[in-house]
């Protein structure tokens, strides 16, 4: 073999082995993971606030009414 195909081959075999070392480590999976469940969490609060956005108005509403008439 060459110096230049011995280079090369070496370079391969480096790319190959970060390649595998990079698909073993785990860490920015779990990352990804995390932040799908923050996210889907938040739409879950976001959907309940506007859910319940009409009773909290109602009840916000009749608490005002009884303040209004103690005066």
């Amino acid at each position: 073999m060459t110096s230049l195909q011995l280079a090369a081959k070496s370079r391969l075999e480096a790319l190959a082995a970060g390649l595998r070392t990079f698909r073993k480590n785990q860490s920015g999976a779990a990352l990804v993971e995390y932040a799908l469940l923050i996210g889907l969490m938040a739409v879950c609060v976001i959907a309940a606030a506007g859910a319940l956005t009409p009773q909290v108005k109602t009840a916000f509403g009749k608490v005002g009414t009884q303040l209004t008439q103690l005066k």
